[in-house]
């Protein structure tokens, strides 16, 4: 075990010159004193997967479209907040109709 931090061996060189001071312990094998060393199984990084390129494009995209200027295209910015909300409701009841509509013959398609 190579990976071994040097201060591991200068410990195990004192717990040695300790050993070899006590007369009762001279003829004795060390090892239980010794530290051990276990092989350790280190997680390594994984190498990053590398992004493929994008084609290089000298123009930036085009801007999204902000609130106001999809008012301005719909016609609905010069409106009054009276006539912006009664056509909102009125698509709104009109998508309702339609769904509710298709569910009906969703419903009895399942009667025939």
């Amino acid at each position: 075990m190579k990976n071994i931090h040097p201060i591991y061996n200068i410990k195990t060189l004192m717990i040695k010159r300790e050993l070899m001071n006590d007369p009762t312990l001279k003829e004795e094998p060390w090892d239980r004193f010794l530290p051990k060393f276990k092989s350790s199984n280190v997680q390594r990084k994984k190498p990053r997967k590398a992004k493929p390129k994008k084609p290089y494009t000298p123009f930036p995209p085009a801007p999204v479209e902000s609130k106001v200027d999809k008012q301005l295209a719909e016609g609905e910015y010069f409106m009054k907040e009276k006539d912006r909300l009664k056509r909102k409701r009125e698509l709104k009841k009109a998508s309702q109709e339609s769904t509710a509509q298709r569910r009906r013959e969703e419903h009895q398609k399942s009667f025939i």
